[in-house]
């Protein structure tokens, strides 16, 4: 059976806390076997480093 996957949507992964929650609970979900993305639709920033190899991070770049 393959691994379920969730992806996230988060404007930027800037500090703050619901960036926090989303790098937080990306981990968790790779750590259970889940296939974990990220998708950031502006920008990375910093939280963007502390998530785990095992999560996909894409960016978008939307402007405005």
């Amino acid at each position: 059976m393959a691994a379920i996957a969730v992806a996230q949507l988060v404007s930027a992964l800037d500090v703050g806390g619901l960036e926090n929650v989303a790098v937080v609970v990306a981990n968790g979900l790779a750590g259970r076997g889940f296939r974990s993305h990220v998708i950031a639709s502006r920008h990375l920033g910093p939280m963007a480093d502390r998530l785990v190899p095992e999560v996909e991070l894409f960016c978008a770049g939307r402007r405005g």
